[in-house]
């Protein structure tokens, strides 16, 4: 995306983590929110509140698995991206539950591939296999430190511990079959 006059929309902003990446590359930058943060407008990502083809490049990093209809969301992200406009998604293959929000889906490729039908062209990348199970360890020991008076050094130590057995392991023993991450980017 070469363009002068780049529009981006950040769906799910929360507190705009990515601003800083994308936001002094484009000429308009709004992220939306169902809670103010530090979202420029309060909207569900199923209901849009833009004309048609808007924006040059959609944003959805983490959000598609906490709306209420996941179809819904492809749909109004299709409509407000611009012809020859990207689109990049991301979201976790596993993840710890959280009580703060609704957690309604899990997506595979499969799934994504249902989702993404009426783009012209889509790529899924996903990264974990053996370094999954050490995800889900971390994501267990931080639940814990959360839950529990566990010193957050020896929390911390145990993580690094685990994350170098996972680089370790991945390197002779590959199974990607466990995907821990998924990235996509479409183009309409």
């Amino acid at each position: 995306l070469n363009r002068k006059e780049l529009k981006i929309l950040d769906v799910g902003c929360g507190q705009r983590p990515y601003y800083k990446l994308f936001g002094n590359k484009a000429s308009f930058y709004v992220g939306i929110d169902i809670t103010k943060g530090k979202a420029d407008a309060l909207a569900e990502a199923e209901a849009l509140p833009f004309k048609g083809e808007s924006f040059d490049l959609i944003l959805l990093i983490g959000v598609l698995g906490f709306t209420r209809n996941p179809f819904e969301v492809m749909g109004e992200v299709n409509r407000v991206l611009k012809k020859n406009g990207v689109f990049f998604l991301t979201f976790p293959g596993v993840w710890i539950r959280s009580d703060e929000r609704t957690d309604n889906w899990r997506f595979m490729e499969d799934s994504f591939k249902l989702l993404l039908k009426d783009f012209k062209y889509y790529s899924i990348y996903y990264s974990g296999s053996t370094k999954t199970f050490f995800q889900i360890n971390n994501l267990y020991l931080r639940g814990l430190e959360l839950k529990y008076p566990i010193p957050s050094p020896l929390a911390r130590l145990l993580i690094l511990i685990n994350n170098i057995l996972g680089e370790k392991l991945e390197k002779s023993i590959f199974d990607d079959r466990f995907p821990l991450n998924f990235i996509v980017e479409a183009r309409k």
